[in-house]
């Protein structure tokens, strides 16, 4: 249970930051994507493959995020289901197999590596650069390099995003987008489960920690210098 916490803890501290202007170029929209990856991850082999569609309004400043995804590590199978959502400065991450959601204020983080949820002032600012343009469903968009990423925006809007991190590669790209239509506000509604802020998600971790068998703080040891080398590439 512990390193689930540190995962979510980590995830959402990678999450977008939130302006008060709008964050794309277009009111509403949706776009369904395709996901894809493969390689190794801290030694161990994985694949993944799956959907994902993002719904947003307000140009942006009220975004759903949901995926569903078949991942295969080391010979085992399992599906996974995600739902993000983010308004008025906060995520909210739902955990379907707990059956709650964990909430978390990012209005005032300041980590460069959410820039690129900011759309193309943000990249601008952390240093991404342009590097040409590429079409996609019959639009073109922009080409976004930024260290061992890649994102093709579309009035902000991601239509592609290819990775190439730590061994392990991923690209997700738009199969179909809908914009500037109306969406029903039932697909903005989070599930009806216990809201848990993340600050006490930390506060539960840290008693945790303080049982941790010497196993399981090493193993806390090299999952923690893993992140540190990530974020330093």
């Amino acid at each position: 249970m512990f390193l689930k916490k540190i995962f979510i803890t980590l995830v959402v501290f990678a999450m977008c930051l939130f302006g008060s202007s709008k964050r794309y170029d277009i009111q509403s929209g949706i776009v369904e994507y395709s996901i894809a990856g493969q390689g190794k991850i801290m030694g161990v082999s994985s694949s993944l493959k799956g959907n994902a569609k993002l719904l947003f309004k307000d140009y942006g400043l009220v975004e759903v995020e949901k995926e569903s995804l078949t991942e295969n590590v080391m010979g085992q199978t399992q599906t996974v289901q995600e739902f993000l959502k983010y308004e008025d400065g906060l995520v909210y991450s739902v955990d379907y197999e707990e059956k709650l959601i964990y909430k978390q204020d990012v209005s005032k983080l300041d980590n460069s590596q959410t820039a690129a949820l900011m759309g193309e002032s943000g990249l601008k600012s952390i240093g991404a650069k342009k590097v040409g343009t590429e079409t996609i469903l019959k639009v073109s968009c922009d080409v976004w390099k930024l260290d061992d990423m890649k994102l093709c925006l579309y009035k902000g809007i991601p239509l592609k995003i290819e990775t190439n991190m730590m061994g392990y590669s991923q690209t997700q790209i738009a199969k179909k987008v809908d914009f500037n239509i109306a969406i029903d506000d039932n697909e903005f509604s989070l599930p009806n489960y216990p809201i848990k802020t993340m600050d006490s998600v930390k506060s539960e971790f840290q008693k945790e920690m303080e049982n941790m068998t010497p196993e399981e703080k090493k193993m806390m040891e090299q999952m923690m210098q893993n992140m540190k080398m990530f974020n330093n590439q």
